[in-house]
């Protein structure tokens, strides 16, 4: 098994901090604009673009041989098959739950002290 190129820590520490810098906007998105229907896809895209991070770098995948890449990509497929099942069977449902402006659920609660 080859060795890989050893990856200065200012690469690590760049990547450190656009991890960071990614998370925060995800909480920043997610508290402060309002993307209505697009919310999940502006969060899954944030988080795809830290795992690609995360993948290249910390698991040193941009150095290394084609059976890597090839068990990665069959992971990425087998991902994009489990969810596309996933869609598949929510969008066959006759409820779609949404998400309302107030969360706190405010309803009328039965008095059964009167007859």
């Amino acid at each position: 098994m080859a060795a890989h190129k050893p990856v200065s820590p200012v690469t690590y520490t760049i990547v450190y901090v656009a991890l960071l810098l990614l998370t925060g906007l995800t909480v920043y998105i997610s508290e402060n604009v309002y993307t209505g229907q697009w919310e999940i896809t502006v969060a899954l895209a944030i988080a795809s673009v830290k795992t690609i991070l995360v993948a290249l770098i910390f698991m040193h995948m941009y150095d290394s041989g084609p059976l890597v890449w090839l068990s990665g990509g069959a992971g990425i497929l087998f991902l994009a098959i489990m969810m596309s099942i996933m869609l598949l069977d929510y969008n066959t449902r006759e409820w779609t739950p949404g998400r309302s402006e107030n969360p706190v659920v405010t309803s009328k609660i039965h008095d059964y002290s009167t007859k």
